[in-house]
């Protein structure tokens, strides 16, 4: 069931208190893609997105104002692949609520950022089977497969134009 008219969408400098709680939900899915950062390091390397500029940025959904879920525009998600920019990340939704339709407007804003910007193409790594055929539906295609901090992952693209 789709939440009607979808939840609101917030930059998040406009929205600072939810920084805890997603950096709270971020190192419990993606510890293993940063072995040996804690939690406080993982609000560190996540001040930034408070910032004016787009790279870094993360964008919140809030519902009656619950923090639903977040997705992030970075310059680069994956060390070993620096030429591609932009990169879709962090998208992360309540568990609560999935299904509800909040990932896909978070992917879709993040995408009209990234081509308001400029950008000709946006970049996502996964590492679930199952998110592929999800970002596939929302126009993504799988760029290659590759290790990366030992799980197998797709690098994935879409274009924006």
């Amino acid at each position: 069931m789709a939440i009607c008219g979808g939840p609101d969408i917030l930059h998040l400098r406009d929205i600072p208190e939810a920084l805890p709680r997603l950096a709270t939900w971020h190192q419990r899915e993606w510890a293993k893609f940063n072995p040996g950062e804690s939690l406080e390091q993982r609000m560190a390397r996540m001040r930034p997105h408070l910032d004016e500029s787009l790279l870094p940025s993360t964008w919140v959904a809030v519902e009656g104002g619950r923090i639903l879920g977040s997705a992030a525009l970075v310059i680069c998600d994956l060390e070993a692949l620096p030429h591609m920019e932009p990169w879709l990340a962090s998208l992360y939704v309540d568990e609560a609520i999935r299904g509800r339709g909040v990932g896909k407007a978070l992917v879709r804003h993040v995408m009209g950022q990234a081509r308001a910007a400029g950008f000709r193409r946006c970049h996502l790594f996964t590492g679930e089977a199952g998110l592929e055929h999800y970002y596939g539906k929302l126009g993504w295609t799988v760029l290659e497969r590759r290790i990366h901090c030992g799980e197998a992952v797709a690098v994935m693209a879409c274009d924006l134009f």
